[in-house]
């Protein structure tokens, strides 16, 4: 292989290691995990075992098997050219390396005969059958390229927590992470952006991935966080928020938030936002969650969105950013936005409801002509009225000028926030969007995802799957207001998400 897509095929190795180690929290077992999972492929081009479809996709459609061999064999090669033979094995295939170089063989033909072995094309290599060389070209390939990355990761780590103590005065202690709220800690510390983006860094400086470049939170198995640079970003802009009230902790508030104006402002512009919320909720008196004050705290939110407006504003003339939040009361949700930021709820019903109205001219003109019918409960309408209704909706998202919004914060023209509220009995799934989701996934493939999978694993499921997933429209290809296709990953994704557990949260 060429050095960048080898490169890419050891990523590809190496995040198979960092998602085993984390489901089984033993690197021999993810050692294990990596080898079975490769030899597989290896064996019949199958990659079932690396365990994310994005994994899987970008093994099948970047590396043949073939391509594989080539790069195993060819390692295996050179490392037993430069490396003292140590095992039984080894010395045993060194002396057939040897045998075949008396024999009058070439290295491009041993090296034929190495890749023809691993395919599974002849029985053996010498006297070494072909499925013990395969079981021993991947031990060495993996325990050698694969270890020097986890090296290379956890310097790197190691650097960063350096740099956090010197700047905090924090000392590197076991907490519990939810008990501790690591999204807050990491808002209030500003460094919730600048480790994705220090990831990021790494990762081009290395060229390859090292490790996604994204920040990953929970509390009480409840509330679910997840933000990711995507795959076309160089810097995140995004800012996402969890949080339990101090005085009640039944009382939740999520928010996404999405910078806009280029990196140097749009990450101030998003994290200005989020921080202020933290101040702000933190706060308020408990009384004005109790439903009968839900019309004061829409009064008091939107008083301090305006305010946090002008702030940025002022601090980062041209910044802005699109603001959605939900405050998890007494009986009911109260849910805010500013620009096209989304709340979606997943209903008793299982029936996905996009509770926020996108401050954009296509959305809009949808709303003017569907709004009331999508409001309403599915029953009673013919099914080729909900997939019109739905169609022209997806379409939205592929007009050229989709991500042109109308409001926001700090646009400079003040801001006007948009409410809604729903009982917290009528819901099971709250979730919150940046457009890096809704721009490359349609309501449908969120609905399919959220029924697929466990709340803990939604948010991430959901991200990981914007930041892979490829929009197509060929009905659109000739329409000059439109785009055809929109790429997996193009922006900053993040989602929030709250599961309400059974029995309710009204108080």
């Amino acid at each position: 292989m060429r050095p960048d897509k080898s490169n890419a095929f050891k990523s590809i190795l190496f995040v198979t290691y960092q998602m085993a180690l984390e489901h089984f929290s033993d690197e021999f077992k993810a050692d294990d995990y990596v080898r079975t999972a490769l030899t597989y492929y290896l064996e019949n081009g199958d990659p079932k075992y690396f365990p994310s479809a994005r994994l899987r996709n970008d093994l099948q459609g970047n590396f043949s098997r073939a391509e594989v061999a080539r790069e195993l064999a060819d390692y295996l090669y050179q490392y037993m050219q430069t490396h003292k033979a140590e095992s039984r094995m080894e010395k045993r295939l060194n002396l057939n390396l040897f045998n075949l170089e008396m024999d009058g063989y070439s290295e491009a033909q041993i090296m034929e005969q190495l890749r023809n072995c691993l395919l599974g094309q002849s029985e053996k290599f010498y006297d070494i059958d072909s499925s013990y060389l395969r079981k021993m070209a991947v031990k060495i390939y993996e325990q050698n390229e694969i270890r020097k990355m986890i090296v290379e990761q956890k310097k790197y780590e190691a650097e960063i927590a350096s740099k956090s103590q010197e700047q905090y005065g924090v000392t590197n202690v076991r907490v519990n992470r939810e008990a501790l709220n690591l999204c807050r800690e990491e808002v209030l510390r500003g460094t919730q952006i600048s480790i994705q983006n220090g990831i990021g860094q790494n990762n081009r400086r290395n060229g390859r991935i090292l490790q996604r470049p994204r920040r990953e939170y929970s509390i009480d198995d409840e509330m679910f966080a997840v933000t990711d640079i995507g795959m076309s970003r160089e810097n995140q802009e995004d800012s996402v928020l969890i949080l339990k009230h101090p005085s009640n902790p039944n009382y939740r508030m999520l928010v996404v938030a999405d910078g806009m104006g280029g990196h140097a402002s749009g990450e101030k512009a998003s994290y200005e936002t989020v921080r202020q919320m933290i101040d702000w909720y933190e706060h308020i008196n408990p009384i004005y969650f109790k439903e009968e004050n839900k019309r004061e705290l829409s009064i008091m939110w939107a008083e301090k969105l305006k305010a946090i407006d002008m702030d940025i504003n002022r601090k980062f003339p041209g910044a802005g950013s699109t603001f959605v939040g939900a405050i998890v009361g007494d009986k009911s949700t109260l849910m805010c936005s500013v620009g096209d930021s989304r709340a979606y709820i997943v209903d008793n019903n299982m029936e996905l409801r996009q509770m926020t109205v996108d401050d954009n001219i296509g959305f809009h003109e949808w709303k003017a002509k569907w709004g009331t019918v999508y409001a309403q409960s599915p029953s009673g309408k013919s099914k080729a009225t909900i997939e019109k209704m739905l169609d022209e909706k997806d379409r939205v998202r592929f007009e050229k000028f989709s991500n042109v919004i109308t409001n926001s914060l700090g646009a400079g023209e003040g801001t006007t926030p948009k409410f809604v509220s729903i009982a917290n009995s009528a819901y099971r799934t709250l979730m919150l969007f940046s457009d890096g989701v809704t721009d490359c996934l349609s309501d449908s493939q969120i609905m399919a995802i959220t029924r697929q999978t466990q709340p803990r694993e939604l948010a991430k499921a959901i991200v990981d799957t914007a930041i892979t997933n490829d929009s197509y429209r060929p009905d659109l290809q000739n329409n000059p207001q439109y785009k055809a296709s929109i790429r997996g990953g193009k922006d900053n994704t993040t989602a929030a998400v709250y599961t309400r557990k059974r029995g309710g949260n009204e108080r």
